[in-house]
């Protein structure tokens, strides 16, 4: 069998099933075929979960030829495009009225009649809707000769009129040979939520249609999302409301088992199908085993996804093929750590980007920590290594603390496969990483060595040279060069404060950690007073500042970067020391002001001998001399 090279990524119209939940299709199939109408089902699931592909095997198993029900597709995605909420709905029920009037011309011309006086929208708009009618109610709708906006007087029809226009419409369509009527309505839930919600209100009186069974694609989560502006954000108090309206419309919710999906075959005929793995490898159980830790562990059981996953993969293997034969002949090895380094791109790009920097996730180092602009504390920076960085990155993000296990397990697995007569280990995983290099949603580059200590001795030679043209009094000394470096200053009073300098390289960028000591302990007449209190002092914010204005400048002219700072929801970078200050005033209890770190980017070392830059580190180094200075003279 000839292999391919994608899975479509499209619902299911077929009686199959790949995900090992057929008696949940057939269970529902035999509810519906059984309840009494008109009645409400709505189908929940994440994106991707396979609701459509849900909606088509059932509309197959309900209502195709010789079936006992009529179905009826409404597709709210398309209807909605360009459209009010109002048009969109008389934009379905035209649909409605077309479906369930078949070929009756009376039945059609009585409830598009009643259908212009029941919705405040313009007439000229329904007829655009109502294109499609067969000739006999289209002359109808031409000869009615209304003005584009409706107008309501006291006699105007309502919708219990449309409501038995409709209902006879219904039975004629029936008759003796069919139970009922199926309405799929789907993609509500890829509308804007309080759109879908505003959509549900105006459908409600609809979907209690005698004969009708409605099945809506829509999640309670995006209702609750669109009753926000209404109810204000879920909690405790409203939680009882939001129930409420959903209840209110639908009568039988169902959630897509995907916790019960069992998804291995699929993957594995989906590999083999597009040529990763031959029939025998396929059926081979240590490959099987791999691909399932991995599949798990990133994109899990929804569908979508995991055809995403095989297809960047398939892609990425057509690449290589085209550009060296050995990947016709790969060991089962570099098979599944290419599997799994794929499967870390899809779901864990950031982690994805670190290997890049350095495949051999043990010995993950400073770089690494200072890519993640993460900043350890002195034992972890002495004993770093992947396990540390990677918790240091869950503490500061959910979405990494929620899925650790999940990454840790992915890298494993390529651990595990690296062959044991491999000498160089990083080299080997380097060279299948570049297979994955061209579905990298940002291009990676080739990392280049930094000399370190060249560095440091030309910001020694530039920036101290700086300092004595600008500032003449300011006298200090270089730190020794052990590959980071910077300043002692000395103070008027023969105290002195340090500056250091850490560069590192992080995705072919250089990183220059700047560290100025200006943590100032506070003066008796200030101590015991909240932070707001000191940092508004008058003599307090004389001293800090020439630091403040310095590091704003800097900023607004994006030369440097501030520390990022995390707490349970966001992640701040500060402009200002002010703002920096009071949002750490927790550890600055007996300090008027903490040591800072700003950071400098560039592309190459040679960036740092730029005489913009070289002010840049000089006016930082002054700022901070007049902050110590400033502060000694505090009362």
């Amino acid at each position: 069998m000839k292999n391919l090279s994608s899975i479509a990524d499209i619902p299911l119209h077929q009686s199959t099933n790949d995900f090992g939940t057929e008696q949940y299709v057939q269970g529902l199939v035999r509810f519906i075929s059984h309840s009494a109408a008109p009645i409400t089902i709505a189908l929940q699931g994440e994106w991707g979960s396979g609701k459509t592909s849900l909606m088509n095997r059932l509309c197959n198993d309900l209502c195709s030829k010789g079936k006992d029900f009529i179905g009826i597709n409404i597709n709210t995605w398309e209807y909605s495009m360009l459209a009010t909420p109002e048009e969109t709905v008389i934009k379905i029920i035209a649909q409605l009225v077309r479906e369930l009037s078949g070929s009756d011309p009376e039945s059609q011309s009585q409830a598009i009649k009643l259908l212009k006086g029941v919705v405040r929208v313009g007439w000229r708009f329904a007829r655009e809707a109502l294109k499609g009618v067969n000739p006999t109610v289209g002359k109808v709708v031409e000869g009615l000769g209304v003005a584009s906006d409706i107008e309501f007087g006291e006699d105007r029809v309502t919708l219990h009129d449309l409501k038995e226009a409709l209902t006879l419409s219904i039975k004629k369509s029936i008759g003796d040979t069919k139970k009922g009527i199926v309405v799929f309505v789907d993609d509500l839930d890829r509308l804007n939520p309080p759109l879908a919600v505003q959509i549900l209100e105006l459908l409600k009186n609809i979907f209690t249609l005698d004969h009708c069974i409605f099945i809506l694609a829509i999640d309670y989560d995006v209702v609750v999302k669109g009753l926000e502006p209404k109810f204000g954000p879920l909690s405790s108090k409203n939680e009882r409301e939001f129930r409420s309206f959903f209840d209110k419309i639908i009568q039988v919710p169902f959630h897509l088992p995907v916790s019960n999906y069992q998804p291995k075959n699929f993957v594995l005929d989906s590999l083999e199908s597009i040529g990763y793995f031959t029939h025998v490898e396929r059926e081979n159980s240590y490959i099987e085993s791999n691909v399932v830790k991995i599949v798990d562990s990133s994109v899990g059981k929804n569908p979508r996804s995991i055809k995403r996953l095989i297809n960047t993969l398939s892609l990425n293997d057509c690449i290589a093929r085209c550009s060296s034969k050995e990947s016709e002949n790969d060991s089962l090895e570099a098979k599944i750590i290419n599997f799994a380094f794929v499967a870390i791109q899809v779901c864990f790009p950031k982690i994805y980007d670190l290997l890049v920097i350095n495949p051999i996730f043990e010995k993950w180092d400073r770089i690494i920590a200072s890519k993640l602009n993460l900043h350890l504390d002195k034992g972890e920076m002495e004993d770093i290594n992947g396990a540390v960085i990677l918790d240091a990155l869950c503490l500061s993000d959910a979405y990494f603390e929620k899925n650790q296990a999940n990454i840790e397990i992915i890298l494993d697995v390529i651990s595990e496969n690296i062959p044991p007569n491999v000498d160089d280990r990083e080299g080997y995983l380097r060279n299948i990483l570049k297979k994955s290099a061209s579905t990298n949603i940002v291009p990676t580059t080739e990392v280049v060595e930094l000399d370190r200590k060249a560095l440091i001795n030309k910001l020694h030679d530039n920036v101290w040279d700086y300092i004595r043209r600008k500032r003449p009094e300011i006298h200090g000394k270089p730190k020794n060069n052990t590959g980071n470096g910077g300043f002692k200053i000395y103070l008027p009073d023969d105290n002195h404060f340090d500056v250091i300098f850490r560069p590192t390289q992080a995705k072919g960028k250089i990183v220059l950690d700047i560290f100025l000591w200006t943590q100032i302990g506070r003066p008796e007449r200030l101590k015991g007073k909240d932070y707001e209190d000191v940092i508004a002092d008058e003599e307090v914010m004389k001293a800090v500042r020439p630091l403040n204005e310095t590091v704003k400048r800097l900023c607004h002219q994006h030369l440097i970067e501030s520390r990022t700072f995390f707490d349970k929801n966001n992640d701040y970078m500060f402009d200002n020391l002010v703002d920096e200050f009071i949002f750490r005033k927790g550890e600055l209890w007996g300090s008027i002001s903490g040591n800072v770190n700003y950071y400098i980017n560039q592309k190459s070392p040679s960036n740092f001998e730029d005489k913009r830059i070289i002010e840049t580190i000089g006016d930082l180094i002054i700022a901070a001399y007049e902050l110590n200075v400033n502060a000694q003279m505090l009362g």
